[in-house]
């Protein structure tokens, strides 16, 4: 709680001290702030209640800013020297402070203790020595006589100044303790990081100098390694270069060569089933597809390509566009067995020629190869086991026996267009016996290519195992 008790009687005398600020006339319900000064109550409740005064607390006097709402607190010097200013105007007699049952008229007013006294009352302050030393005041006496008192009391603007000084001084003190202690926090912390950057940097320049390094030897070791697969690489291509010339030399003084011609990739074993669908209804198919016979009467199909006339023949339901395939087929007496492309004709009066789409040997009267003129074979070469081996890139099929691995013949130049589908065509007039076509065909299958058209089995060749 600020107040003030001690007053110079020449200040009591001043009527613009003891009037408010803010309504300018006599305070009512006085009230000090923490700078010093008085107001009414109401006055300065109702002053920083104000909108603009929102949240900036200032004295209306001197302007002091506070940081948040000050107390306001009760002066209890203040009616005391309101009451001796009117009486000091001629407002008539005042009551001593003391007396409770009867008030007294105060003849003397203590400026030390701010309080009236009568003349029982007053005796102390002769009496005891600490209030000797008080200054009393005649009641009566003009208030300007008591300038001339042997102890001058100090002002109140005096003693408010230095209070407030006082007071400010200390707030400013403890701001500014307040901001070095949050200023060497903050230095701290600014330090603490900077330093923690610098290790940061320092393990990440490490780290990459490293990598650097590791990169560097990784590369030398890549190019040493480089330079010596080069080296043997260089060596490699020599030996293969003189490998090849001695191999030409050795394959050009061999009698086969003319025949046999170059050496190709190993053909791949085909799965061949029948396809009933597109089958003579005259024929009679296994259960697995793989065998087929001539039958006693015509079979009822639904769904049938071919009709009764002409000869009884099945395609293989799969055709072949690219790749060399072979399989293998146990024959009966009466035979025809080849490839055909997928646009050759399928009904009426087949005609299983070269220039009709199909490529086969026939044993039917004779044993020979189905062109134009009809080229015989020697019924000596005719096999229980025939294999056929097709080569769709380069456009020939081979025919040999199987068991003794005998070229009997080879159909070159077909002709089909590109990425047309060929087809394995199987044909027979054996009632009794059925054509066979192997689940597993011999592995071995000889590869059989020419320059010539064809290869007549007149030559004795022997078949290439690769």
């Amino acid at each position: 709680m600020y107040f003030y008790c001690i007053f110079s009687i020449s200040e009591l005398d001043n009527k613009d001290y003891l009037r408010c600020s803010v309504c300018t006339g006599v305070l009512r319900d006085p009230v000090s702030i923490p700078c010093g000064h008085s107001y009414c109550r109401q006055c300065i409740a109702s002053y920083w209640a104000q909108p603009n005064h929102a949240g900036h607390y200032a004295c209306p006097k001197c302007r002091k800013r506070f940081r948040t709402r000050p107390e306001i607190n009760s002066s209890a010097s203040m009616p005391r020297q309101l009451q001796l200013a009117g009486a000091s105007s001629g407002g008539g007699p005042i009551a001593c402070d003391f007396c409770m049952a009867q008030k007294v008229r105060a003849v003397k007013f203590c400026v030390t203790c701010t309080a009236l006294y009568c003349e029982t009352h007053v005796r102390q302050h002769y009496t005891i020595p600490v209030l000797q030393r008080h200054t009393l005041v005649e009641t009566t006496q003009p208030l300007q006589q008591t300038k001339k008192s042997s102890s001058p009391s100090p002002s109140i603007s005096t003693v408010r100044s230095r209070q407030s000084s006082t007071a400010d001084a200390e707030v400013e003190n403890r701001e500014l303790r307040m901001k070095n202690k949050v200023q060497q926090e903050v230095i701290m912390q600014l330090r603490k990081a900077e330093a923690n950057q610098k290790t940061k940097e320092a393990k990440r320049e490490q780290k990459h100098a490293e990598e650097v390094q590791q990169m560097a030897e990784i590369i030398s070791t890549l190019e040493t390694h480089n330079a010596r697969l080069k080296r043997e690489n260089n060596k490699m291509r020599k030996k293969i270069a003189k490998l090849n010339n001695t191999s030409q030399q050795q394959n050009s003084d061999h009698p086969l060569m003319p025949v046999i011609g170059h050496k190709k990739r190993h053909p791949l074993p085909a799965r061949v089933v029948l396809d009933s669908r597109a089958a003579h209804r005259r024929l009679v198919l296994s259960e697995d597809r793989r065998s087929v016979k001539l039958a006693e009467c015509p079979r009822i199909s639904w769904n049938q390509q071919q009709g009764l006339n002409g000869r009884p023949f099945a395609l293989g339901e799969k055709g072949f566009t690219s790749g060399r395939r072979f399989w293998q087929v146990g024959v009966n007496n009466q035979w025809i067995i080849g490839v055909t492309r997928a646009s050759a004709q399928r009904t009426g009066n087949v005609t299983f020629y070269p220039n009709h789409g199909y490529w086969c040997l026939s044993r039917w009267i004779t044993f020979s190869a189905l062109t134009t003129p009809m080229h015989c074979l020697p019924e000596s070469a005719v096999p229980r086991e025939l294999g056929v081996c097709l080569d769709v890139d380069e456009k020939w099929v081979s025919f040999y026996n199987a068991e003794s691995k005998a070229h009997i013949y080879t159909f070159t130049n077909m002709d089909f267009s590109e990425g047309e589908e060929i087809y394995p065509v199987f044909c027979t007039q054996d009632k009794e016996q059925e054509i066979k076509i192997r689940k597993q065909p011999n592995p071995h299958c000889p590869i059989f290519v020419s320059d010539q058209r064809t290869v007549s089995t007149d030559r004795a060749l022997s078949p290439l195992h690769e």
